[in-house]
């Protein structure tokens, strides 16, 4: 059994015996690089629309990347995308020549908003273990409010681009499905399809519910079968499984009977734009410090206490010790405080 293997195995052990102390490594590792981003998605959960000055630029520094290195010698997977936008990051080449020296890229995951990609030579990514790339619409207009600031035809082309320069890379596009993108699922799959992508992830919506943006765009049980149908549609295209179709989308049945007209929804989110964000990040201590751990100095096999499988290095430098949930909800956990 390998060491990866080995430590997956420990970690179930851990969490069955309910150890106080885990003898297991962390099997997941996540940081972000920069708080920084070149464009405000509309619903994103740190400001969105809002448009807010970040009050305090942070960029990680890299010798706190070279303390969680040996950490992934038994990790089962490394993201390296946190709040901001990793291609931002003032040392991304740099960053890129230490994850292939050590080993890192072999597990490491970046998620990107494609803007940015042939600012690069794209060649620094070829050992990187996945690259995705949002992509919500195929429609310029909903694309462009979806992800303000980014630029549809530019993210399109770059989408082409690293597919065809980087033809051994695995390559993901991730969509956040709401009501102005629902009838575009099976569109967006064949897009996918077509310019050889090896998968694409359906996400919902996430966000606090009092967020005007997110309520406007939330998917309600009345657009299921809109989903389903195309889900459909794609499981008979797709039958020999040439690309991997992961379906994150979930029905938690809200229902409020507005109906989904498209254009009203449009202008009702456009009409959030500017206005204060709904959590000001910035101005807020959300992190547990009970979490806090000392990487250089751990404690028996593992980093923290029983059930606590990932290690969130914050670009601060502090480390955090943080459970597993779910692999689309650890890291607003952690950053939270709310494990």
């Amino acid at each position: 059994m390998d060491k990866r293997n080995e430590n997956y195995q420990l970690q179930f052990e851990d969490i069955m015996l309910k150890r106080t102390k885990m003898w297991a490594s962390p099997i997941a590792i996540s940081f972000g690089l920069t708080n920084l981003c070149n464009i405000s998605c509309s619903f994103c959960v740190y400001c969105g629309f809002c448009k807010k000055k970040i009050e305090r630029v942070d960029m990680m520094d890299l010798n706190n990347i070279k303390k969680i290195v040996p950490y992934a010698q038994s990790a089962m997977s490394v993201y390296g995308s946190g709040r901001g936008e990793p291609l931002v990051y003032d040392q991304f080449e740099e960053f890129m020549r230490l994850s292939d020296e050590t080993g890192l890229s072999d597990l490491l995951q970046i998620s990107t908003n494609g803007m940015l990609l042939e600012k690069y030579d794209v060649h620094i990514l070829e050992k990187l273990n996945m690259l995705t790339i949002s992509f919500d619409s195929l429609n310029k207009e909903i694309f462009e409010l979806l992800r303000y600031g980014a630029k549809y035809e530019t993210v399109k082309q770059n989408i082409i681009k690293v597919r065809n320069k980087l033809p051994d890379n695995y390559i993901s596009l991730t969509v956040t499905v709401n009501r102005l993108n629902i009838d575009e699922v099976y569109d967006l799959y064949s897009f996918a399809k077509e310019n050889g992508i090896d998968a694409i992830m359906f996400n919902n919506v996430y966000g606090e519910e009092k967020d005007g943006v997110i309520h406007a765009l939330r998917l309600r049980q009345s657009d299921y079968d809109i989903f389903l149908q195309q889900i459909d549609q794609i499981e008979a295209d797709n039958a020999d499984g040439l690309i991997k179709v992961f379906k994150y989308v979930t029905f938690d049945r809200y229902e409020d009977g507005v109906v989904r007209d498209k254009e009203k929804i449009f202008q009702e989110v456009l009409s959030f734009k500017g206005k204060e964000p709904v959590i000001d990040f910035d101005s807020q201590d959300l992190t547990d410090k009970e979490c806090k751990i000392n990487v250089e100095n751990k404690i028996g096999g593992g980093a923290a206490g029983s059930g606590n499988s990932v290690l969130y290095a914050a670009i601060s430098g502090i480390y955090y010790a943080c459970r597993w949930e779910s692999i689309r909800l650890y890291r607003r956990l952690c950053i939270n405080g709310q494990l």
